[in-house]
C-alpha cells in the first residue's frame, strides 16, 4: 500500500534504509507552480516547469518541451495540458548505496510522459499502456520551441538562439518483456518525433531518450548531484 508524502518525506523515506533489496517508496506528490526546478549539477542543463512544459536551459538559451500527442498514423491522440506528479524512487527496489531517483510524471489515460536527472543531462521517456488503434509505427509527437532542431550523428541536434546546443540522443524503446524494438527519429513542424515499430510487442512499451549538452559523458557509475525538490 502507497502511502502519500509531502515530497521532502517522500525523498528522506526513499534513501532512509541502506538495506539491499528493500522496497523503495513510489508516491505521487504533486508539482503545483513554474518556481518547481530541478537542477542537474553536472552536464550544464538546469530546468523548471512552466505550466505544462518543461524549460531546459544552459547558458543564456532555454528551450521548451512536452508530448503534444501519441498513437499510430491518423487515430493520434492529444494529450492533456496538465501539471506533472513527483515519484520518488520509481524502481521499486534501493541499492547498496541507497540511490533515489525521483521524476516527474505527465499522466493521462493510457500515456505518461516522465523526465528524470541523469549525470549527462536530462532524460525524456514514454509510457503507453497499451497498443493504441489504427496502423504503422507507434509515434510520440514532441513540441519544442527555443531552438532549431536538425538531424545529428547519434540523434538530434537542438540549436538554441543563444547559440547553446542541446543533444537528444540515447534512443531507446522496449517492451513489457524487456525487449528492444527499433526506435527513430523524425523531423516535424513543430518539433520532432519518436516512431517505433512495435510489431510483436507486448505492452506497455517505454521510450526514452536523454538531453545532454556536446560535453557532458556517462562515466560508469557516477551519478549527478540534484537538487530535486520544490522552492519557495
Amino acid at each position: 500500500m502507497l502511502t502519500i508524502l509531502p515530497f521532502s518525506a517522500l525523498l528522506a523515506a526513499c534513501i532512509r534504509d541502506s538495506d539491499f533489496g528493500v522496497d523503495a517508496v513510489a508516491s505521487p506528490a504533486p508539482a503545483t507552480d513554474d518556481r518547481w526546478p530541478i537542477v542537474q549539477g553536472r552536464g550544464g542543463i538546469s530546468a523548471h516547469l512552466e505550466g505544462s512544459r518543461l524549460r531546459l536551459a544552459r547558458g543564456n538559451d532555454v528551450i521548451s518541451t512536452r508530448a503534444v500527442a501519441w498513437g499510430k498514423g491518423s487515430a493520434m491522440s492529444s494529450t492533456p495540458s496538465t501539471l506533472p506528479v513527483v515519484v520518488a524512487c520509481p524502481s521499486a527496489k534501493v541499492t547498496r548505496p541507497p540511490v533515489c531517483e525521483p521524476r516527474l510524471e505527465y499522466r493521462s489515460t493510457g500515456f505518461t510522459e516522465w523526465w528524470a536527472p541523469r549525470f549527462e543531462g536530462f532524460q525524456q521517456g514514454w509510457t503507453v499502456d497499451r497498443a493504441p488503434a489504427g496502423m504503422g509505427e507507434l509515434t510520440v509527437e514532441v513540441d519544442l520551441e527555443g531552438g532549431e532542431v536538425r538531424v545529428a550523428e547519434g540523434g538530434l541536434q537542438v540549436d538554441g538562439e543563444a547559440g547553446e546546443v542541446f543533444n537528444v540522443s540515447g534512443l531507446a524503446a522496449w517492451d513489457a518483456n524487456g525487449t528492444a524494438l527499433n526506435a527513430r527519429f523524425a523531423l516535424t513542424a513543430g518539433g520532432f518525433s519518436v516512431r517505433v515499430d512495435d510489431r510483436g510487442a507486448q505492452y506497455p512499451v517505454q521510450i526514452d531518450p536523454v538531453y545532454s549538452t556536446p560535453g557532458a559523458t556517462l562515466a560508469g557509475d557516477a551519478r549527478p548531484d540534484l537538487d530535486f525538490g520544490a522552492r519557495g
